[in-house]
């Protein structure tokens, strides 16, 4: 009888707990769209080479999702929908305040209500993760953090992915924590808006908070994720890849950047779609 993975066991200690916040369907452009994005995602997480991991899914009470892999659970939250989504009309500190606080109470609720684990890292619920993560952590000391310096980013119907070497500071999904250092709070209710913001909704936020403590951070040794750019729920309003780096007279205005953003262009094929889950 082939043995059961440990990531679809809740109660078993894993290396690797992933945490994939879901906002509220009022604050999704198509939710339609969303639910597709999230079903790959869901599936390049449960792609895992190595079973000791798990993800929760922390979705709005009454939401639907897609069908969720073994070893994938939701945490049904009852947060009201943030007022302060869209960036029009505000400035761009209240917005990503408000982003932060929203996202970070959606992974602090995921987190409370999951099983015990090493190791956490949020995946945003449009990207894609490698299949080593898991093998990684296992092998990893348990005070060890991870930095994702290298990554890729992909718009939806292309071939092509563009590496990046500040992908820490680029995407949401480029950091492995040990969970002991963000000193979880007993309820979401009693953590402090600023604890929530800082550990919980913001992947840059949360490294510099650690890094001030003490923490040591592991470059990651490989490409750790996928950024998707430019489809329609994209909170950030990133552009379509090539439109971004290339077009809109890049090229003209700034060639040689242009040229340097050529060459970190590839095609991917079977290897990155077994690894990462792209389409």
């Amino acid at each position: 009888m082939k043995p059961k993975p440990i990531g679809t066991d809740r109660r078993a200690p894993v290396a690797l707990t992933f945490v994939i916040p879901v906002r509220h369907p009022d604050n999704a452009a198509s939710w339609r769209d969303l639910q597709d994005n999230i079903a790959q995602t869901f599936a390049s997480v449960a792609g895992q080479l190595h079973p000791s991991w798990r993800g929760y899914v922390a979705v709005q009470e009454g939401a639907d999702l897609p069908p969720l892999p073994p070893g994938i659970h939701d945490v049904r939250v009852r947060f009201p929908p943030n007022p302060n989504y869209s960036p029009d009309g505000q400035s761009r500190s209240h917005f990503h305040e408000a982003v932060r606080f929203d996202k970070g109470r959606r992974v602090l609720a995921a987190l409370l209500a999951a099983g015990p684990t090493s190791h956490v890292m949020v995946v945003d619920d449009d990207d894609f993760v490698s299949n080593r993560l898991a093998g990684t952590v296992a092998e990893a000391a348990p005070d060890t953090a991870f930095r994702f310096d290298e990554g890729f980013v992909w718009t939806p119907g292309g071939r092509m992915l563009m590496t990046n070497h500040d992908f820490s500071n680029l995407c949401g999904t480029s950091a492995i924590l040990p969970i002991a250092a963000l000193d979880l709070p007993s309820s979401v209710e009693s953590a402090s808006p600023d604890y929530v913001k800082t550990m919980m909704g913001s992947h840059v936020q949360v490294k510099a908070a650690l890094e001030q403590q003490g923490q040591v951070f592991t470059p990651l040794p490989y490409p750790g994720a996928v950024y998707r750019v430019g489809h329609a729920n994209a909170h950030s309003r990133s552009q379509n890849m090539l439109r971004a780096h290339l077009a809109n007279g890049g090229m003209i205005r700034n060639p040689r950047r242009a040229l340097r953003n050529i060459q970190l262009l590839r095609r991917y094929g079977k290897l990155e779609r077994a690894e990462f889950g792209l389409p």
